[in-house]
């Protein structure tokens, strides 16, 4: 218990175990009026010394009073009251200077002479196995200069500079199993031990300069990463490995010998391995810079790009995350893992955290995305930007867990220890609403049917790190998942359909606790007219009408479409008996007649005896007309052209007899058309040219007809017939569907379309018929 009273000087009284310790000025308790003594939830306690011109802010830790200071961020002397946030802030009324919230500090930036450093700018920051930290500096100007640093007793103290190293920017850092500190720079290799430096050069056998990377492998061998390539040392001898050897790429920035033994490579061009004397490239991982290399405790390999991302490998297989999954940065100079499972990852923006699980989740597909924690210059930092590309880019202290990063402005120190953890979700506000860009209260919103879009701003309310708060929201009602919006803070809809909804947004804090409550809003949606019931109900009858008139004249045309088979099967049947009847009357008037005589001749030739060879010449005459009759009936059932000839002689002899038959003058010009139908598809395509030139014949009274048949190839054939006779109206002839010449005309439709081709008959009375068929 702390009791303040209120003496001349100030003083502070510490109750323990039956016990009074007094603080007082001499233990840095400033000399003013003590205006109230706050314990936090960690157990901290906080003193608010404030007078208008003196006083200041105390904290009691590790049984010491600690005053803040401006270097520490404080600014102002007396403190007239302090309380805490739910977030476990303090705040601090300040005299002239109004109010100061104080974070639970996680973060020490060592910088500059104060601190020991050789120069601000570090690339290679290191522990060894005892336990020693060393840093590479950089620093520019008018002449290049710079060192390595040794930290001792809370200070860096510089170890070698121009004269024991080779060179003014040292780029890597090692100490091998035999206790020699190796140092790469930009201008070779150099060794120390026990006060002796050893410089590696062309002479001595080694040639790479720009050192960024040193292991030693558990066989004892040690290797070099430059920038021409990587170099083995074994047996002391050096032996020089690049592109040609395997690697994906000379430039070689990090190296790491994993639990399997295999040693992996990162270059600039992508990534590689060595294992049983054999590199490995790997196509899949695409050609980026690689820049570092961590295992975790379950085996995984992860590795951190310049500018490309993270990538796990787990049983053969690379998984990429980037900024669009969740990361805070496409770089990842460096991976460190604290004690608690979380990844640090150092770029040039900051440096940001983010469960390792999490990680191993999205790349499972188990998430989604990711969340990451950024610190930068209001954290602690001096300068956010990271520096990487060189061995070790930091490292995690065997001691006590902290994880150490270079920057172009001193060294960071993280003890995620200290990292405050918040574990009130953040309340959520729904601050503005927009129809239509116009503002409207957002009590309950009211959609008319003629705005076209909704805004709605909304935000999370909390003290840490409110810019990194996560949102996401859904239309209940109308959205079955939530949209993930990220640190978005507002939310657009446009053209949302009529209802009654509920939109409700929820916010998490930078720890992922989400607020499961959240805001609501109620939205109502109005109908147009052409939604409302009434119009649906008189759109649906329509509907139904139309429907109903559509079904009708399907039927209808289905009915006529009937009626015009069973006439055209009518017709087919009436032509086929007419066709026996006129076989029948042929055969019984003509053959039947000649084989009558050649009977009779034959009785008349028995009775006259010896004197018979005029009844002979008769019935050879008349057996021979019988004979001619046969064969003309015959072909007229079917053509022995078509089989014997081919289906262009058996035309071609059709249009011979017609011609010499009628007074018509025919002429015709035909391609080879065998082949083109199918043999038994043939006998269609002659019945269509005889039906055509017996319509000719019989109906025209034409003085000049022809046939045309062309043949462009095995696809097309087109059929033209023609004549100058007195035409016929096709408007009145379509009408006439009961005659015979229509059905002939039926006939040829019919034979074209089992052939597959269309038909187009120009007709105009007294100038004539054309009939073209195209086939194919």
């Amino acid at each position: 218990m702390f009791y303040a009273p209120l003496p001349s000087k100030a003083r502070l009284y510490r109750f323990k175990k039956n016990q009074v310790t007094v603080f007082s000025e001499n233990e840095g308790l400033p000399n003013a009026f003590i205006k109230k003594i706050l314990e936090d939830r960690d157990g901290n306690i906080w003193v608010a010394a404030g007078q208008f011109e003196e006083g200041g802010l105390v904290k009691f830790e590790n049984g010491k009073l600690r005053a803040f200071k401006k270097e520490d961020g404080f600014n102002g002397v007396g403190v007239l009251d302090l309380t805490e946030d739910r977030e476990g802030g303090i705040w601090a009324a300040v005299s002239g200077t109004g109010l100061t919230r104080i974070n639970r500090g996680f973060i020490t930036s060592f910088t500059g002479e104060k601190s020991g450093l050789s120069s601000d700018n570090i690339y290679p920051l290191y522990e060894d196995a005892e336990g020693i930290i060393w840093s590479g500096a950089w620093r520019s100007g008018k002449e290049l200069n710079g060192g390595i640093d040794r930290f001792e007793n809370g200070f860096f103290k510089q170890f070698a500079g121009e004269k024991e190293i080779t060179s003014l920017s040292p780029t890597s850092l090692f100490k091998d199993r035999e206790g020699n500190l190796w140092i790469g720079a930009y201008a070779g290799l150099t060794k120390y031990k026990d006060g002796k430096f050893t410089r590696y050069t062309k002479e001595t056998g080694f040639q790479p300069e720009h050192i960024s990377a040193i292991t030693q492998t558990r066989d004892g061998t040690l290797w070099f990463g430059a920038f021409q390539g990587l170099t083995r040392l074994r047996d002391n001898q050096f032996t020089e490995f690049t592109t040609a050897d395997g690697l994906p790429h000379n430039d070689t920035r990090n190296l790491y010998e994993a639990r399997d033994g295999t040693l992996w490579i990162a270059t600039i061009g992508g990534l590689g391995s060595y294992k049983d004397g054999i590199f490995i490239k790997y196509p899949e991982f695409p050609p980026i810079q690689v820049r570092s290399i961590y295992e975790d405790t379950d085996g995984n390999l992860w590795f951190g790009s310049y500018d490309a991302g993270v990538f796990r490998l787990r049983n053969g297989e690379f998984k990429a995350i980037t900024t669009k999954d969740g990361l805070f940065d496409q770089g990842a100079f460096q991976i460190l893992e604290d004690d608690f499972g979380r990844f640090w990852i150092s770029s040039n923006r900051g440096i940001y955290r983010v469960n390792r699980q999490q990680l191993n989740d999205f790349a499972d597909g188990k998430i989604q995305t990711v969340t990451s924690v950024a610190y930068g210059v209001k954290d602690g930092m001096v300068d956010a930007e990271c520096n990487g590309g060189r061995s070790p880019a930091g490292f995690k202290s065997r001691k006590d867990g902290t994880l150490w990063f270079p920057t172009q402005k001193g060294i960071v120190v993280i003890n995620p220890k200290l990292l405050p953890t918040v574990s009130e979700p953040p309340n959520v506000v729904i601050e503005n609403c927009l129809i239509d860009g116009k503002e409207t209260p957002c009590d309950a919103i009211k959609i008319l049917p003629e705005n076209d879009s909704l805004e709605i701003k909304y935000t999370g309310l909390s003290f840490n790190k409110p810019e990194q708060i996560q949102f996401k929201y859904k239309i209940e009602g109308l959205d079955e998942n939530w949209v993930e919006a990220g640190t978005r803070r507002r939310a657009y809809f446009t053209h949302l359909p009529p209802g009654e909804y509920s939109f409700r947004v929820s916010a998490a804090n930078i720890d992922g606790i989400w607020n499961e409550t959240g805001a609501n809003l109620k939205i109502s949606i109005k109908s147009p007219f052409y939604r409302t019931f009434w119009f649906l109900s008189l759109g649906i009858l329509a509907c139904i009408g139309i429907l109903i008139l559509i079904y009708s004249r399907h039927i209808k045309s289905l009915e006529r479409g009937r009626a015009a088979q069973e006439e055209f099967s009518r017709k087919l049947i009436e032509s086929q008996e007419s066709q026996h009847k006129r076989i029948a009357s042929e055969l019984h008037d003509s053959l039947g007649q000649d084989l009558l005589i050649i009977k009779n001749w034959a009785l008349i030739g028995l009775r006259n005896g010896a004197d018979s060879s005029k009844q002979l010449a008769e019935i050879s005459e008349t057996a021979s007309a019988a004979i001619d009759e046969v064969r003309e009936i015959a072909y007229n059932l079917r053509p022995f052209h078509l089989d014997e000839l081919g289906l262009k002689k058996a035309v071609e002899s059709m249009l011979e007899r017609i011609a010499k038959s009628s007074t018509t003058q025919f002429v015709w010009e035909i391609d080879s058309i065998d082949g083109f139908f199918p043999r038994e598809l043939e006998i269609n395509f002659y019945r269509i040219v005889q039906e055509c030139l017996n319509n000719i014949v019989k109906h025209s009274a034409a003085s000049e007809a022809g046939v045309k048949i062309r043949r462009s190839d095995d696809k097309s054939l087109t059929l033209l017939v023609w004549d100058n006779g007195k035409g016929f109206d096709t408007d009145l002839m379509a009408l006439k569907r009961a005659s015979q010449s229509a059905f002939g005309l039926a006939g040829i439709n019919e034979r074209a379309r089992i052939l597959g081709g269309k038909i187009v008959i120009n007709s105009t009375p007294d100038e004539g018929t054309t009939v073209k068929l195209t086939f194919g």
